[in-house]
């Protein structure tokens, strides 16, 4: 399995991954694929605290997907949860909304990428 073809560049932050998995590519795309459920159903649970304007639960939840997602080197889903705990500490609800959005498209990408790396491995 080949994770570094330039015309699929991964969303992952591969070379942090590489340091703990170093050949092992099925491997890697195992523990990154076995993250993202929690990480979809984190964001499903921060977009209903944002609705319910719930500072404490959205506080939280940010937090940890920000660990989650920062642990399998998904930076573009961890970087807006750092805006999103930022965000809630200023009431902002609207940015919390837009930084929600934006780390559940990078997600997608994410889940796209490691199927398309699944598919290749089959």
């Amino acid at each position: 399995m080949n994770l570094d073809r330039p015309s699929d560049a991964a969303p992952l932050d591969l070379a942090s991954l590489r340091e703990v998995f170093e050949d092992d590519d099925a491997g890697l795309i195992e523990f990154v694929d076995d993250a993202l459920p929690e990480i979809a159903a984190s964001l499903e649970r921060l977009a209903g605290a944002a609705q319910a304007r719930d500072a404490a639960t959205a506080a939280s939840v940010a937090h940890a997907m920000k660990g989650a997602a920062g642990t399998i080197g998904a930076r573009s889903i961890a970087t807006p949860m750092q805006r999103v705990e930022d965000a809630v500490r200023s009431r902002e609800w609207n940015l919390v909304v837009t930084e929600t959005d934006t780390a559940r498209a990078a997600l997608t990408i994410v889940v796209r990428w490691v199927e398309r790396r699944k598919a290749d491995a089959s």
